[in-house]
């Protein structure tokens, strides 16, 4: 469900935004980038602050689509998903750090390359899901 408002959303902002959304974009990565080059090991994704920072750089990305409802719904499926981030770093046998992710991800959004950026999007995105399904089998398991 989320792909299906989040492609469409960014690939607008992305024909939409300009210099100011760019420098947005920009300005959200090296936060969260340099955040992140300060943590511990440990699953970035429970640090409240690299959350939030992690949430703005998403919101940046889509920030210039003009329609309210796909960036509410966009944000509301953004929650939704956090939840299982969080479940699936107390499973993580690997450390992941996510700002090479991102950063290849905003390259692509700045370029205005909409095929690149929504695959980069996609696969972002399906990660994050697979991982939750492998640590929701784990609790499973661990549970019963």
């Amino acid at each position: 469900m989320r792909l299906l408002i989040d492609l469409p959303t960014l690939e607008q902002s992305m024909k939409n935004g300009d210099d100011d959304w760019e420098a947005q974009v920009i300005a959200s990565f090296h936060v969260l980038e340099k955040l992140e080059s300060r943590l511990p090991e440990g699953p970035v994704v429970l640090n409240a602050e690299w959350s939030a920072l992690h949430r703005a750089f998403h919101a940046a990305m889509i920030s210039a689509c003009t329609s309210e409802r796909m960036l509410l719904t966009s944000s509301s499926l953004f929650d939704q998903a956090e939840r299982y981030r969080h479940i699936s770093a107390r499973y993580r046998t690997v450390i992941k750090r996510k700002s090479e992710e991102h950063k290849v991800l905003m390259r692509a959004v700045l370029k205005r390359d909409i095929a690149t950026a929504q695959e980069l999007h996609q696969e972002h995105v399906l990660s994050t899901q697979k991982n939750a399904l492998k640590a929701l089998a784990q609790w499973h398991q661990d549970t019963h």
